[in-house]
C-alpha cells in the first residue's frame, strides 16, 4: 500500500495537467505521471507554474488540495474540492437530520434568524425616515409563525413570503427596482448584493467544509 504524500512543484516554466487518469508534470527537461490516489496535496512553490482546468476539476473529483505558497514560504492560498472525503459518521448524521426532526428544528433556526435580521434592519433604517412601520412589523409577524411550521414546504412558504415584504420594503425606501436582477443586466444595487452573496458563499462553503460537512443543495443566489 502507497501512503498519500504531497507533491511539491518549484520552478518557471512548469506545466501540469492530466494524461491517462494521472496527474501530469511536465518541466523543459522531463515528464512525468502521479497517480491520484497517491496524492493527496500539491504544494505550488513558485511563479511561472501553469495549471490547467482539467486538472483542477480532476483533483476536485479525488478531494486532492491545491497549496499555493508564497515566497517566504507563508501560505497564499488554497484550492480545496467542495465536497470532501469526511468521517461517515458525520455523513450519515448529516443525511439522517436532514430528513429526521433536526433537519426541521435547524431550517427555522435559519429562517426565523434571518427573517429577524431583516425585521431589525428596516426597523432601525424605518427611524430616519418617518416611514409607517406597519409592513416591518408584518416581518415579525411571519418569524413568529415559523415555530407552527410542520414541514419543509410550509417552511419555504412562509421564508417567501417574509422576502416579499422585505424587498418591498427595501426597494420603498431607496427607491429601487425591487426585482432581482442576477445577470440580465442588473443595476447598481443589484450588482452590489450578487457580489456581497458571493462573498458569503464562500465563507458559508469553507465553514461547511472545515467541519466535514458538505453542501446537500445547491447553493445558488437564490434572493426573492
Amino acid at each position: 500500500m502507497v501512503s498519500a504524500m504531497k507533491v511539491v512543484v518549484n520552478g518557471y516554466g512548469v506545466f501540469l495537467g492530466t494524461r491517462n487518469g494521472m496527474i501530469y508534470i511536465k518541466t523543459s527537461e522531463a515528464e512525468n505521471t502521479i497517480p491520484a490516489g497517491n496524492v493527496d496535496c500539491i504544494l505550488v512553490a513558485s511563479g511561472g507554474v501553469s495549471i490547467s482546468s482539467s486538472l483542477l476539476r480532476f483533483l476536485s473529483e479525488n478531494s486532492i488540495d491545491i497549496v499555493v505558497l508564497n515566497s517566504n514560504g507563508s501560505v497564499s492560498g488554497i484550492f480545496r474540492p467542495m465536497l470532501r472525503k469526511a468521517n461517515v459518521q458525520v455523513r450519515k448524521e448529516q443525511y439522517s437530520a436532514q430528513n429526521d426532526y433536526r433537519g426541521l428544528y435547524l431550517a427555522k433556526c435559519f429562517v426565523k434568524g434571518k427573517i429577524l435580521n431583516q425585521y431589525y434592519l428596516l426597523k432601525s433604517v424605518a427611524k430616519n425616515r418617518r416611514i409607517p412601520l406597519k409592513d416591518i412589523h408584518e416581518l415579525k409577524k411571519r418569524a413568529d409563525r415559523i415555530e407552527l411550521c410542520e414541514k419543509q414546504r410550509d417552511l419555504i412558504q412562509e421564508e417567501a413570503k417574509a422576502a416579499e415584504v422585505y424587498w418591498r420594503m427595501v426597494s420603498n425606501f431607496y427607491n429601487i427596482d425591487r426585482r432581482r436582477k442576477k445577470y440580465d443586466d442588473p443595476d447598481e444595487f443589484n450588482m452590489a448584493l450578487n457580489y456581497g452573496y458571493k462573498v458569503l458563499s464562500a465563507y458559508v462553503t469553507l465553514a461547511i467544509d472545515s467541519t466535514n460537512l458538505i453542501l446537500l443543495l445547491d447553493f445558488s443566489m437564490r434572493i426573492a
